[in-house]
């Protein structure tokens, strides 16, 4: 395997997903992918092997992004088991578009069910707090002022490119807002009534995998008693056993004004245990913690042959 396709392709995910969040990415990504198919030019059994050579090196990213695993996963199964049945290259393509379509429409049913199911979470006079892009808890917040609710949000501010895309989707929607530095939340605890954090994935050791300083908020508003609200569909969920190396990390030497050379850790996630979530919003349910435990080792179990027929 190409080693520095592999680390170029992670880091463009890893970026993207900083950016847009992880349901646009795995749309972009399947977007590229059907282009890619449409417009192959070689014999089916080639695109049968470059077909296996993507997923070899979305197996190998890393981090590894669930959804995109789940999707690309589903089509290759569906793609492979159907194979004999097509005679032609042309066939091939056409089931691979419609495939895909399809797929589309199961991620958008599951997530329109977590939308509908997430309006019981909001409630007149609500002071919420945000900390990351996380463009699903975008959508209950515009879902919840489209149904009337009246709510405002603080943003713990943290990279301020991030907080920019959050204040002005916040602005866009005509939703109040405050902005106060993440490390000065201890004023403000008291007027918070709850925390909404997107995730990525919730891993074998039943940690959530968010944003870099995500663990150090969430352990902060657990001690406060003000409930944490984490959305996640379950096709998010990351089922294969999980490293215990606790982050991904990159080193990068910046240089202060007088001069002085150091180096800046920056770290692209951080995983904190369930049992700090008071309620997961899913497609399956408004779920506490143990409830979502009980989710999640029902899907691991069905995915046994999953695992072993992918080698994950």
């Amino acid at each position: 395997m190409d080693n520095t396709l592999l680390n170029t392709l992670s880091g463009l995910f890893l970026d993207i997903e900083r950016t847009f969040g992880t349901r646009d990415c795995c749309f972009m990504a399947m977007e590229s992918l059907k282009k890619s198919f449409l417009s192959f030019s070689g014999t089916r059994e080639e695109l049968r092997q470059e077909f296996q050579k993507v997923m070899e090196l979305i197996k190998n990213t890393s981090p590894r992004i669930a959804l995109l695993m789940f999707l690309i996963f589903d089509l290759f199964q569906a793609f492979e088991s159907t194979f004999s049945h097509r005679k032609s290259i042309t066939e091939d393509k056409e089931f691979l578009e419609k495939y895909i379509e399809e797929i589309d429409q199961k991620r958008r049913k599951r997530f329109d069910d977590l939308i509908a199911i997430s309006q019981v979470t909001i409630v007149d006079g609500d002071t919420i707090l945000l900390h990351d892009i996380s463009h699903t808890v975008f959508d209950i917040l515009r879902h919840a002022k489209s149904q009337g609710k009246k709510f405002q949000v603080i943003i713990a501010q943290q990279d301020e490119s991030k907080t920019a895309i959050i204040v002005r989707f916040l602005n866009t929607e005509k939703i109040s807002f405050q902005v106060v530095p993440e490390y000065l939340l201890a004023h403000l605890k008291d007027s918070i009534t709850k925390v909404f954090l997107g995730a990525l994935t919730v891993n074998s050791l039943l940690e959530v995998i968010g944003d870099p300083g995500s663990e150090s908020l969430i352990s902060q508003m657990h001690l406060s008693h003000i409930p944490i609200y984490v959305p996640l569909t379950t096709d998010k969920l990351s089922l294969w056993q999980a490293e215990k190396k606790h982050h991904t990390c990159k080193t990068q030497k910046q240089k202060l004004i007088s001069g002085i050379e150091y180096e800046k850790l920056v770290f692209s996630h951080d995983r904190y245990p369930v049992d700090l979530v008071t309620f997961f919003i899913t497609n399956k349910g408004l779920l506490n913690s143990q409830e979502f435990k009980s989710l999640y080792h029902e899907y691991y179990a069905k995915n046994q042959e999953w695992r072993l027929k992918n080698a994950v």
